[in-house]
């Protein structure tokens, strides 16, 4: 939680500055009092203070004075005047940019209503820091290809909602991207964004990661640990490759994601958390929940709103926009010159399959610039396989149908083929093949019967 902004209250009378320092702690400050300004001025009065609340009749200072000399562009001023102080004294305050004015003695109701103004305004302007600070860790996902933006839209749809998303696809596609993308269009973007994956960790390691574990929990346990599960509280938790928990991982995270409450590692009270779930796997979940290998009751848990990242090759608009912004990435990190792309570079790229995604992608650029001696990357640059203009018609001579095959012949190889990578799914597989599953279900219907 962020810490109470602090005030300085700068008053020669002991009793009025006691009843401006509870009104300030009423409404949520943290506070400091002193009775001369060169007390303020010799260090106190640092860039933390938030508020600057000061008497006019100092008895070593001029009041407006000390406020023009420790004026700050996000500090706030609270002059408190005595009934009988000149007007010509407040309007010069005001010109020097304070906030609000008290009249000594002032009722409860009017400093409560001060200072709950003053304490409105210095939480919208950390709102809109902590929110300019987090937006800086964030890069928006690359979205040329109507694909790409077909998954956008959906991402942006849910990201406002609490349930969990889903996200599948191949490996190095970029789903922990898109998982930080819905994080940062969430309410819980000023909220922590943590990861874990669970295919790295072994069962009893990958437990205490995620829920933490009481002391003496096992042999090295010598103090209780925070799990991620708290440590995202308010914000997302991104688990990848959940298709790798254990089992008896998945019954412990199933009963955290029913009940949103969980035991430690080793422990026996409850511990209650708000987070949200962004969960991703690089393989089907259903085929594994046939098999066995993963809980029916836990899938459907995960499965409110599921989204496929389509692979690369399916996107090869993103291609060249991805490659410029990693090649300027990247050169700025390696210290290298390289900051285009020379002619033939970026259709080399867009011609490659990319079985290793964006994560592939990635490192070929790297690679590239290492090798880079002028400011572009060359043809040459790049690996040989990526330059093999020979592959296409080699795939093309091991075509699986026959040279005479009819259109529909060739369709239903087609259809069985992307069938068969997505495992059977056949939404899935409308979806690759950018038809209706209505009209999939029809074919396949169609070509049973003549079968």
């Amino acid at each position: 939680m962020p810490s109470a902004p602090r005030a300085l209250i700068v008053d020669p009378r002991p009793t009025r500055a006691g009843t401006l320092e509870r009104a300030a702690r009423r409404a949520g400050f943290a506070t400091e009092r002193m009775q001369r300004a060169d007390e303020a001025l010799a260090g106190p009065l640092c860039e933390e203070h938030a508020l600057l609340v000061f008497a006019t009749d100092l008895p070593d200072h001029d009041g407006v004075a000390l406020w023009t000399a420790s004026r700050t562009e996000e500090r706030l001023g609270i002059l408190v005047a005595e009934a009988d102080t000149p007007a010509e004294t407040i309007v010069r305050a005001f010109h020097a940019g304070i906030f609000d004015t008290l009249v000594a003695p002032a009722e409860k109701s009017a400093l409560t209503a001060v200072f709950e103004r003053a304490a409105a305004l210095v939480r919208h302007r950390e709102h809109v820091a902590r929110r300019r600070t987090a937006g800086r860790g964030y890069t928006a996902p690359i979205a040329a290809s109507t694909a790409m933006q077909r998954t956008l839209g959906l991402l942006d749809r849910v990201a406002s909602t609490p349930l969990p998303v889903l996200l599948t696809g191949e490996t190095g596609a970029g789903k922990d991207v898109l998982a930080r993308h819905i994080h940062a269009h969430s309410p819980r973007a000023e909220g922590p964004f943590l990861s874990i994956n669970c295919g790295a960790l072994p069962e009893t390691l990958l437990e205490s990661e995620l829920f933490g574990h009481e002391r003496g929990a096992f042999t090295g346990a010598d103090r209780r640990r925070t799990g991620l599960l708290e440590a995202a509280a308010g914000g997302t938790l991104f688990l990848d490759e959940i298709n790798s928990a254990p089992l008896a991982f998945q019954v412990r995270l199933l009963q955290f994601v029913q009940e949103q409450r969980f035991t430690r590692v080793g422990g026996t009270a409850s511990v209650d958390v708000d987070v949200r779930l962004v969960i991703a796997g690089n393989r089907p979940l259903e085929p594994l929940v046939r098999a066995g290998d993963f809980r029916q009751d836990l899938y459907y848990r995960l499965n409110v709103f599921p989204v496929e990242v389509p692979p690369l090759r399916e996107r090869r608009e993103d291609i060249s926009p991805l490659a410029a912004t990693l090649v300027v990435r990247h050169a700025e990190r390696l210290g290298r010159p390289a900051v285009a792309c020379a002619p033939g570079v970026l259709e080399a790229l867009k011609a490659h399959d990319w079985p290793g995604n964006v994560r592939e992608l990635d490192n070929v650029i790297q690679r590239a610039l290492v090798l880079a001696r002028g400011e572009r990357v060359e043809l040459s640059d790049l690996p040989r396989d990526l330059l093999n203009r020979d592959r296409p018609a080699a795939r093309c001579d091991r075509l699986p149908w026959r040279e005479d095959a009819t259109l529909a012949e060739v369709e239903w190889h087609w259809i069985r083929h992307v069938l068969d990578r997505c495992d059977g799914n056949r939404s899935q597989a409308a979806r690759l093949l950018d038809i209706n599953p209505t009209t999939l279900w029809r074919r396949l219907r169609a070509r049973n019967a003549t079968t």
